[in-house]
């Protein structure tokens, strides 16, 4: 008996972390409980009673901007379509209750589920908006809010495979690993330009090398116009009527959500850079006028020129402070 007993207990414990491994695409979804659900008749919810329809899992917080923004069109969507939709968050009970009693905490009409850790196990993440499609009971599509699209519903919602692209976030990438090779105090600027790093959010930083004296800056995933504003000190969405545009195909330098998905417009117009300066150098105006150090020649012909004989230039094209261009050239290889 007693031998059978422990059989049994082993056998609970491996259905029970076999339940925690993360799901991917077409996994079952489990059908467990789940409390802390608010802004619902019920206290807790039930997955098992999605397993004949179609359920979107939106990962996310009260306090991500961007999350907060993407509420309003699948709120539309979900109407027009009929799909269920819940809210998971890390964020206790009492601030999303105290976040309801705001104007646009009160619009929020779609269950939330407060202080989850039972689903961020089954699909682990580290960067939000996180969205994953269940249908008929199966792992759908593991994405981004900007896939939450009428297209991709009524693919879903007719049966067939969606072919998004799987939001994967790399976690162990080191933000403070270095991008140039160690230079010596009295050696001009340098900068170097990479592509694309997959499955990171975009970042900004900046700093000083204690050995040398150089102040750097690191910008992760930035579009060419971002890392110029970013690097003379311009806000990064600068107005349209400040940004003059002197290039072949503009779509390569701003993003247009109503024709472009985010991730994949990313993938192929936004970079890696690093930049080492002397303190000096950024507050005079030398420093906007030969701007061009910020992106080499040599890495944005490769970069941007894999099928076109051009490259870019970043340059204060005309030196008025409320006018700046960014330049294309043409380059013979």
């Amino acid at each position: 008996m007693k031998s059978l007993f422990c059989l049994w207990a082993l056998l609970c414990a491996l259905i029970s972390r076999a339940q925690q491994q993360p799901l991917q695409i077409g996994d079952r979804f489990p059908g467990v409980n789940l409390p802390n659900l608010i802004n619902h008749s019920a206290t807790s919810l039930q997955l098992a009673q999605f397993k004949d329809s179609s359920l979107l899992i939106n990962f996310m917080s009260v306090g991500c901007i961007s999350c907060l923004h993407a509420l309003p069109k699948i709120d539309s969507l979900s109407r027009q379509y009929g799909f269920s939709v819940i809210l998971v968050t890390p964020d206790k009970p009492e601030k999303i209750k105290a976040y309801k009693k705001n104007k646009f905490g009160k619009s929020i009409r779609f269950p939330i589920l407060a202080q989850d850790s039972i689903l961020k196990s089954f699909f682990p993440h580290q960067f939000i908006s996180h969205i994953v499609w269940v249908y008929k009971n199966r792992v759908a599509a593991i994405t981004r809010t900007d896939y939450i699209t009428a297209n991709n519903i009524e693919t879903l919602l007719a049966g067939r495979p969606l072919s998004l692209p799987v939001k994967k976030d790399n976690i162990e990438y080191d933000y403070s690993s270095s991008l140039l090779p160690p230079v010596a105090a009295a050696e001009p600027p340098r900068s170097v330009l990479l592509p694309y790093k997959e499955n990171i959010p975009h970042r900004f930083r900046q700093g000083v090398d204690t050995a040398t004296g150089r102040h750097w800056f690191r910008i992760i995933n930035y579009s060419l116009t971002q890392i110029y504003c970013k690097t003379v000190g311009l806000p990064i969405a600068l107005p349209k009527e400040q940004l003059s545009l002197m290039v072949t195909d503009s779509t390569r330098f701003i993003f247009n959500k109503q024709k472009d998905f985010h991730q994949q417009w990313n993938a192929t117009n936004t970079f890696v850079t690093k930049l080492l300066f002397l303190p000096h150098t950024r507050s005079n105006n030398a420093y906007n006028i030969s701007a061009t150090i910020l992106i080499p020649v040599s890495a944005c012909k490769q970069s941007l020129s894999k099928t076109q004989n051009q490259f870019s230039v970043l340059n204060n094209y005309n030196h008025q402070p409320t006018s700046h261009s960014l330049l294309t050239t043409n380059h013979s290889s």
